[in-house]
């Protein structure tokens, strides 16, 4: 496959950085705000605590896209990404009405997790290179973490 030309991936390195902004600041509003009425999903626990697994893996995998290849910089987006969602989930406990809850921060952490190895899976895919087993593995295993860590929060 052909290389973007440098100035291009840049743009869109960019526009990925700016996506991930926009995204943390609306999963700051959501996690922040007083609970009204019901959750966001009509109150399901084990839905509502796996979204926090999905809405991370969101911004894992928009930071991944946005930051340069290499392993240093996909240790930066996770530390960023389940860093910034441990920091929402203990600024929870000023929030009237909300607490502080471990197993999501956890959860958060795990989904930034999952968004980034779906991602950088899906890029070795793309650039052809060969998709066996070793590939999907991180990615189904953070899965599988998430749902267990979804599973704790809602029956422990």
């Amino acid at each position: 496959m052909s290389e973007a030309h440098p100035s291009e991936r840049d743009r869109f390195s960019c526009l990925f950085l700016v996506l991930a902004l926009g995204w943390a600041a609306v999963l700051a509003r959501l996690l922040l705000a007083e609970p009204r009425g019901l959750s966001l999903l009509g109150s399901p626990d084990l839905l509502l605590n796996f979204g926090h697994a999905v809405i991370f893996a969101v911004l894992g995998g928009l930071l991944y896209l946005g930051f340069p290849k290499g392993h240093a910089f996909l240790l930066l987006g996770f530390l960023l990404t389940g860093g910034y969602g441990a920091l929402l989930e203990f600024l929870q406990n000023s929030v009237p009405g909300r607490i502080a809850d471990p197993i999501d921060g956890l959860t958060n952490v795990l989904g930034a997790a999952w968004g980034m190895s779906t991602i950088a899976a899906l890029g070795a895919w793309r650039e052809g290179q060969t998709m066996d087993a070793s590939y999907l593995r991180p990615p189904l295993l953070f899965l599988a973490a998430c749902v267990v860590s979804a599973l704790l929060a809602t029956y422990a």
